[in-house]
């Protein structure tokens, strides 16, 4: 029969049935829509990845492979958990098997590198909504409201391809390899909720969403911050590959033929669309993005803009809330994003690897892009991109409930002083941009 392709977004070549094809699952961790399960033969392989992270991401991350491993086992296959050199680990088991390695095409710049490194290696697309064969466009257009107009009006998200009910053995010969036991992290009482990676809360939470009114509502709460019904927080086990962003994609528009089609709903693919935006755009980018020269020292302002010390609580009770629970609302990011490379003037590249080695829903493209496009040296480049972060403040947490929430010692102040307690006998912040007076003043 030769390689069962799933339609639209394969970029593999027919192979003979008797060839065995190794699945690098780095960042393709479900068995829901993944078109590389659906090859002969398949040898799905996971190596441990080398990269810093914070005990609490690489907890969610093994719980997803772990999800991965009782996935494939119950379908009689495997993934093989190896550690070491991707390249060098990936490169020996295809000389062993006689065989090539597929993976899910990455966005970063150091992953079309180290794959560029491993021979024979190919691309299939199942992280992004569109397969690159059906992009008409060979570089993507700038800003992202040019690429949203283009693919609205030409493309279409093709119906995500059902998990296999059976899958190939794992040749005997070949060691399953163990996990590395989870990191131990405390629960923090202030967290809205606790993440599980993996497959099976990924669906779960995906029933959950779409059986209520929340996406009919989305428009109106995604910016909130205090509590965990605003947006749809899918994002965590999207950069981990355990979601299918055409299945969202689908799930809302089912939603709309089911239930009710408004803003809101079209919101919700409108933000996958930002996504997809930064998908193609950051592996077009030199690594000059990430900058020529090496990072300078890192400034004392940055280890209190870390800690949630920098007394504004806009950006302390955002930073402690990644800190304590490896999530922080888009919101957020945002403001702590633009206080750090705008008002602290330090290295936006910093906050960005910070944000790498700690949030659980860390997608290099998203987040590099994102970082880069507030600090006005990405995708629509501007000097003058700065938030205000104590009208952001009023604007997005008016009676200070998600600032009190996390940092305590604002219990005492005023409530009209809640987003600048040192006008109330609070502690002054590290610097105060004279701008923030009209809204003090106000």
């Amino acid at each position: 029969m030769g390689a069962r392709l799933a339609p639209g977004y394969l970029l593999l070549t027919t192979l003979p049935p008797e060839c065995r094809m190794i699945l690098d699952c780095r960042d393709l961790l479900r068995i829901d829509d993944n078109p590389g399960l659906w090859l002969d033969n398949v040898v799905p392989v996971w190596v441990m990845p080398s990269a810093p992270m914070s005990p609490r991401r690489q907890r969610f991350l093994l719980q997803a492979v772990a999800a991965l491993r009782a996935g494939l086992r119950a379908r009689g296959s495997d993934v093989l958990i190896r550690f070491g050199d991707r390249v060098e680990v990936l490169t020996a088991l295809a000389a062993e098997l006689g065989c090539g390695v597929a993976c899910a095409r990455p966005s970063g710049v150091d992953e079309l590198h180290q794959d560029a490194q491993i021979p024979g290696l190919v691309y299939f697309d199942a992280r992004t909504l569109y397969g690159a064969d059906d992009l008409p466009f060979s570089a993507t257009p700038e800003p992202f409201t040019r690429f949203r107009k283009v693919v609205e009006k030409q493309l279409r998200v093709d119906a995500p391809v059902d998990a296999p009910a059976r899958l190939p053995a794992i040749p005997v010969r070949l060691a399953p390899g163990e996990l590395p036991p989870l990191p131990v992290v405390a629960h923090d009482p202030r967290a809205y909720r606790d993440y599980r990676g993996g497959e099976d809360a990924a669906q779960a939470e995906l029933a959950k969403y779409f059986s209520g009114t929340r996406p009919a509502h989305y428009k109106q709460t995604r910016n909130a911050m205090h509590g965990c019904e605003g947006s749809t927080k899918f994002s965590p086990w999207l950069a981990q590959g355990s979601l299918s962003p055409r299945r969202i994609w689908h799930r809302v528009t089912q939603y709309e033929q089911q239930v009710t089609k408004n803003d809101s709903t079209y919101w919700i693919q409108f933000e996958l669309l930002w996504r997809e935006f930064f998908q193609w755009w950051l592996p077009e980018q030199s690594p000059a993005l990430f900058g020529r020269r090496e990072l300078a020292p890192a400034p004392r302002d940055f280890a209190r803009w870390c800690a949630g010390d920098t007394g504004v609580p806009m950006i302390d009770a955002n930073m402690r809330e990644l800190n304590a629970t490896g999530y922080m609302s888009n919101r957020g990011r945002q403001n702590v994003a633009s206080f750090l490379s705008k008002d602290l003037g330090v290295d936006w590249r910093l906050g960005a690897d910070y944000f790498e080695t700690h949030l659980i829903d860390y997608d290099v493209a998203s987040n590099w892009g994102n970082w880069a496009y507030v600090a006005g040296t990405g995708a629509d480049p501007r000097d003058d991109r700065w938030f205000n972060v104590l009208l952001q403040g009023t604007r997005y947490d008016r009676r200070g409930d998600y600032v009190r929430h996390w940092v305590p010692g604002l219990a005492g102040i005023d409530p009209g002083c809640v987003h600048w307690p040192w006008r109330d006998g609070g502690p002054r912040p590290i610097i105060h941009p004279p701008r923030w007076n009209s809204v003090i003043d106000a």
